[in-house]
């Protein structure tokens, strides 16, 4: 996440903060959903990719531009790796 800028926010780190709040507000409230993309159940990614992004923009108060969704998108596919690489009853 490092060099994420979001236009209307104050500052990198800022930014950065509120990316990894949305993807592990989806994480906490997506349980079941996250253990089925790691069982590799199909159609699972695309709710969790639109869930992040939703969150992302209800923390900046405005639709993300394009570049913004890519960056989320590729936040929440490496917390769900690192979910996946990590598997415990703890972590999903």
């Amino acid at each position: 996440m490092i060099g994420y800028y979001i236009e209307g926010v104050s500052n990198l780190m800022q930014g950065e903060q509120l990316l990894k709040e949305a993807i592990e507000s989806v994480v906490q409230s997506n349980r079941p959903l996250i253990s089925d993309w790691i069982a590799g159940v199909p159609k699972t990614w695309g709710p969790l990719a639109g869930k992040a992004v939703i969150a992302m923009r209800s923390r900046i108060g405005r639709n993300l531009t394009d570049g913004e969704r890519r960056v989320v998108w590729s936040a929440m596919w490496r917390r769900l790796e690192e979910l996946r690489n990590n598997k415990t009853s703890d972590n999903i």
